[in-house]
């Protein structure tokens, strides 16, 4: 899937490469990447059951247009 976000008179798009179940107290993904990272989105939500329960964690990686 892309995902396209349009800022300050660009559009840049995202590919996600992952999609994982992770659990409320995990907040390693939140570091911030290093130098010799790819730029990267990350975008999660709460599952069905609500914040306690999980969350769903997506991953997307820059994509040069």
């Amino acid at each position: 899937d892309s995902i396209f976000v349009d800022f300050v008179g660009k559009r840049y798009k995202y590919e996600v490469y992952d999609v994982r179940d992770i659990k409320p107290e995990q907040t390693e993904i939140e570091e911030p990447l290093r130098e010799d990272q790819q730029p990267r989105m990350t975008l999660y939500t709460c599952t069905l059951k609500g914040a306690a329960d999980g969350r769903v964690l997506i991953l997307a990686r820059l994509v040069k247009l």
